[in-house]
């Protein structure tokens, strides 16, 4: 049979090697393709992951902070009614907290100090202020209890406990103290004026 094609061969071979190039890069494109489709993917299906993380991590952190705010709001609105019922009930029974402090006050010797002053009410309806306080000497002390006692507004006052701290300076003559305090607590019973 005889080939009745005008063309050249080489002009075929040309053409069918072209093609197979074609296909070859082709495929090779492909392949290409879809190997750095199936590396990147999961990378960037990692970063996504790693930004969500991220972002819920921040969040929890602000629930968390909020939640803390929420609960630290809650205990100082507990204390705060509970400070106000408190004064309620001493305003019931005509007690007023800025007399007892200016009466306090007033009666302060010299380098003494109250640390802590806690009103109760006791069994008998009268109000108990129990102190802890420092001073630089047991004269101190005594002086307030004194103070306090003869001031009529308050009724019975009692030393609960006086405590000695420091020690005395040897160097000096007269046998001062130099780094001496007493730690003290005491009550007083207060009637309310109705």
């Amino acid at each position: 049979m005889k080939d009745i094609n005008l063309l050249p061969k080489y002009y075929i071979l040309e053409k069918q090697n072209k093609a197979k190039r074609y296909k070859i890069t082709m495929t090779l494109i492909i392949a290409l393709t879809l190997l750095s489709a199936s590396i990147a993917y999961p990378l960037l299906v990692k970063y996504s992951l790693i930004l969500q993380r991220d972002t819920i991590l921040t969040q929890i952190k602000v629930s968390n902070n909020y939640v803390e705010a929420e609960k630290q709001f809650s205990l100082i609105k507990g204390l705060y009614n509970n400070r106000m019922e408190t004064g309620d009930s001493l305003r019931q029974k005509g007690i007023n907290l800025l007399v007892i402090f200016d009466k306090l006050e007033k009666a302060l010797p010299e380098n003494f100090y109250i640390v802590s002053i806690a009103l109760s009410e006791s069994e008998n309806a009268a109000v108990k202020i129990t102190l802890e306080g420092i001073s630089s000497s047991s004269e101190g002390v005594a002086t307030f209890v004194k103070n306090i006692r003869s001031d009529e507004y308050f009724g019975n006052v009692s030393l609960s406990s006086l405590l000695k701290s420091g020690s005395f300076n040897a160097a000096n003559d007269s046998q001062s103290p130099s780094n001496v305090q007493y730690a003290f607590n005491m009550n007083i019973m207060l009637e309310g004026k109705k």
